[in-house]
Formats: structure tokens, C-alpha cells, sequence
């Protein structure tokens, strides 16, 4: 339930210049669970941020968009083919099927 409010308020402060400088720290991550999720186990965020518990899946998602030349977020990658507009449902729609083997 916290999630999705969560992830919102993070991408909604990101500055609008500049949004890859270092504009997120633990205060401020700490600062935007209070507002949007107040359910969050504050305790538990705080400690999970110090001992660095997501750094793992962090250093897996960097990799990839190393590997794969990721320039965006959000980003549709179908059998290695990425979508140019991760939100045009129609062309998402023909990739899948092109790769499905759907034929009209």
C-alpha cells in the first residue's frame, strides 16, 4: 500500500534541472516517506538505507542499463528491442505480437 504512493512522491521531487545530480539523500528519502506514506516503518527505512540493504538489486539494475544502453525511466524493452515511446500501447502492442508470432 505504501509502494506506489512512495515511488510517486520520489519521482515527483526530483528536480527538474539536474534531476541525475545528487539531489537524494537518506534525509530526504526519510522526508518523502513521512509525507506521501505515513505507514512506512520510518525505523526500518532508516536502517535498511544505512546498512545499504537494496544496494545489491541497485548495482543489478545499473549493470543492465549499462548492458542495454538505457537512456530513460520509464523503459520497454521486449526480446532486446527497445520501445523508442515506453508509453504507445499500439506499438507495444505490435512488437509483442511480432514477437508471439500473431499474425492478422
Amino acid at each position: 500500500q505504501a509502494f506506489w504512493p512512495f515511488h510517486k512522491a520520489l519521482f515527483d521531487a526530483q528536480p527538474k534541472e539536474n534531476h541525475d545530480g545528487l539531489w537524494i539523500t537518506e534525509a530526504k528519502v526519510i522526508e518523502i516517506a513521512k509525507a506521501s506514506a505515513p505507514q512506512i516503518n520510518l525505523v526500518k527505512l532508516k536502517e535498511d538505507l544505512t546498512n545499504q540493504k537494496a544496494l545489491p538489486q541497485v548495482k543489478t539494475d545499473n549493470d543492465l542499463v549499462g548492458k542495454y544502453g538505457i537512456q530513460q525511466t520509464p523503459t520497454i524493452m521486449i526480446n532486446g528491442e527497445i520501445l523508442k515511446d515506453p508509453f504507445d500501447v499500439n506499438k507495444m502492442k505490435s512488437v509483442l505480437e511480432k514477437h508471439l508470432g500473431v499474425t492478422k
